[in-house]
């Protein structure tokens, strides 16, 4: 995937480094409304090829299809799985971002700083 990644952004890059890939068949669910674990939405999932479908309450919500995403809320906010999750084609594919990695990926903060630092090190020369 780092191939099809055209920016300059090294954030984006450690961060495309660290998905993992993920296959589901038919029906397969990714995870349930309601589902919960310690630190919230555990995974966050970009989808690659197929289609996953979104359901709450029973009822479908929206269709997920290749460079949609799904569980970004849950994995920032720290909350409970608002919808279920599930493959609709006889295939899917999709990269998924582990909380616990999300977590040490270098925040914007960090980024500003060690550009600041550069940056003194480049005047004192």
């Amino acid at each position: 995937i780092r191939d099809r990644v055209s920016t300059q952004s090294t954030w984006v890059k450690t961060a495309v480094d660290v998905l993992e890939k993920e296959e589901f068949t038919a029906g397969q669910q990714l995870f349930a409304e309601g589902d919960y674990s310690e630190e919230g939405g555990d995974k966050v999932y970009i989808v690659y090829t197929g289609e996953l479908s979104a359901s709450a309450g029973g009822s479908h919500v929206r269709s997920i299809e290749a460079k949609g995403m799904i569980g970004e809320a849950e994995l920032l906010c720290c909350t409970t799985r608002g919808l279920t999750v599930a493959c609709a084609s006889p295939t899917a594919t999709a990269w998924s971002l582990p909380r616990s990695t999300y977590r040490h990926l270098p925040s914007r903060e960090d980024r500003k700083n060690k550009k600041k630092k550069k940056k003194k090190k480049k005047k004192k020369k």
